[in-house]
């Protein structure tokens, strides 16, 4: 059970990492043209570091109380996706309400991938919940 914790930390922690990276790069995109050079690294180096510790932590959390019996294939393909939907939903919507030019496009983004993978964690949990009957609410 610990190995497993830990396995699904580290899994979490790279694919967080990822996802925090495409993320950030999606964010810095309108403001491309004034990147200095070493700016593509430090994106990549700040996605990676706020990204990793979220997935660290999440994944084995969402794994273990609410996508059990969600395939792992699955659970790794989708989550991330539903981060990086979230996140750019999160973007979309500040861009619409606030000005996020000045830094706060990061609470927007970091909040968005949160929701989104509690999202995609709860809709992959009830497409998988009833398949072999033990969790229907009728036996409740």
């Amino acid at each position: 059970m610990i190995a497993d914790t830990l396995i699904l930390a580290v899994v979490g922690a790279v694919l967080g990492a990822l996802t925090g990276t495409v993320c950030l790069v999606l964010i810095s995109i309108p403001a491309i043209h004034e990147w200095p050079s070493g700016y593509l690294i430090f994106v990549i180096w700040m996605g990676a570091l706020v990204g990793a510790p979220l997935g660290a932590f999440l994944a084995p959390m969402l794994g273990w109380f609410v996508l059990r019996r969600v395939p792992v294939g699955r659970s790794m393909l989708y989550a991330p996706l539903g981060t990086l939907i979230g996140s750019v939903i999160a973007l979309l919507l500040g861009w619409l309400i606030t000005d996020i030019s000045k830094g706060l496009g990061v609470f927007y983004l970091i909040g968005g991938a949160v929701i989104g993978f509690v999202f995609t964690a709860f809709v992959l949990r009830a497409q998988y919940s009833d398949r072999d009957g033990k969790n229907s609410p009728k036996q409740w």
